[in-house]
């Protein structure tokens, strides 16, 4: 009898799922299967240079021996029978691996605006933003600052709308935050923050503008949505898998759900409440998600790590800032670039640089380690500041 593993979701998660089962040869066959209709693609470059036209993304990965169905979405599950229900018909397997990633959130208050995820939604934002006069950006978390940076890279005028207090700073913390938002009006991006949409002012069935709570409105021909994502396991409803209060998939540190011989990875997944977030932790988890549908043990451990790039600056986060004391400000040159620390006791628990790319990596590898807040400042910093409260 053929032993088949099926990958749902042609993501980052996915393929590293795949292609870790498959060079573990635990399977007959190790099937992929993606919604969309083109090969497994990078997806930083979307918000980045396909949106601005600079470049097309890389093929992601090499699937040689592993059979690849694209176009084909999934609609159920049936792990009695252990089958995947698609749009194409059934799909039988042994083991699954849950990797549908996350849908993005919409705007609600103006149908009409665009988000970002797929290829395809990067080169119709980015269609859209070349004729756009004014461009209104609804969350300015790094999504939506990206799609600010290219529309000031274009030439166009771009305005941030956040609701919270300042962008970011539920990540990074107050201090960072105030110098994230100097950096946008730095390159002239107009950021409102306390800013809640309630609307859009039309003409002639086109958006002119948004509306907000407070009354003001802020021109704009093109609005995008960039508030974040939602799990994408609408289709796991009747399946019986257990699932988050937001639809994400619950899982143990090795990536199993609540359904025998059924993992999952990547934006889908929540492992003791941590999400994923970024490309790489979802190629870790799709690696550990598809060694252990091979045979392995491998525990996965929450390391969150997050890029981005903003008008040719590039900023790292590692670990989190969130629930710990104020984080120190380490270093900050006469060029704008700065590095960001925070942490309890004697942890490294945070680090956040702006153009600091090598002070980063070193720190990255010392972030939860004790003693690793004193060694980090060895490596960073002559003069030692005190361990925060």
């Amino acid at each position: 009898m053929v032993r088949r593993l099926v990958v749902v979701g042609a993501s980052h998660a996915g393929v590293a799922a795949a292609t870790a089962a498959r060079d573990a040869g635990a399977y007959d066959e190790v099937v992929v299967v993606g919604a969309e209709e083109r090969a497994p693609y990078q997806r930083p470059p979307l918000s980045k240079e396909v949106l601005t036209g600079a470049a097309e993304p890389a093929q992601l990965g090499v699937l040689d021996q592993v059979t690849l169905h694209t176009g084909m979405r999934a609609r159920g599950l049936d792990p009695v029978r252990r089958v995947l229900v698609t749009d194409a018909g059934e799909v039988g397997y042994d083991a699954l691996v849950i990797a549908t990633g996350a849908r993005p959130r919409t705007l609600p208050a103006i149908p009409e605006a665009l988000t970002l995820r797929t290829y395809d939604d990067a080169r119709g934002l980015g269609a859209a933003l070349a004729g756009a006069r004014r461009v209104a950006v609804v969350g300015a978390g790094f999504i939506g600052a990206e799609v600010a940076s290219a529309v000031r890279s274009r030439g166009g005028a771009v305005t941030l709308l956040e609701q919270a207090p300042l962008p970011l700073c539920g990540l990074v913390g107050e201090d960072v935050a105030q110098r994230l938002l100097a950096l946008h009006a730095a390159h002239g991006t107009s950021v409102r923050v306390g800013a809640r949409v309630i609307g859009a002012r039309r003409a002639a069935g086109r958006v002119t503008g948004v509306e907000l709570a407070d009354g003001e409105l802020v021109a704009a021909d093109v609005v995008v949505a960039a508030l974040g994502v939602a799990p994408d396991t609408g289709w796991l409803t009747a399946s019986g898998i257990a699932l988050d209060a937001d639809g994400a998939v619950r899982c143990d540190d090795r990536l199993r759900t609540s359904l025998p011989h059924v993992l999952a990875a990547g934006d889908v997944a929540r492992v003791a409440g941590h999400g994923c977030g970024h490309v790489l932790t979802a190629t870790e988890q799709g690696r550990a998600a598809g060694m252990n549908a091979a045979g392995a043990d491998e525990a996965w451990s929450p390391r969150p790590f997050a890029w981005s790039q903003w008008y040719g600056h590039r900023l790292q986060l590692v670990g989190r800032f969130h629930g710990l004391a104020t984080p120190a400000l380490i270093a900050r040159d006469e060029d704008g670039s700065l590095l960001a620390v925070a942490g309890e006791a004697d942890r490294l628990l945070g680090v956040f640089g702006l153009d600091r790319p090598r002070q980063v990596a070193a720190l990255r590898r010392v972030v939860g380690e004790p003693g690793s807040w004193e060694r980090a400042l060895e490596q960073i910093s002559p003069a030692p500041a005190p361990i925060p409260a």
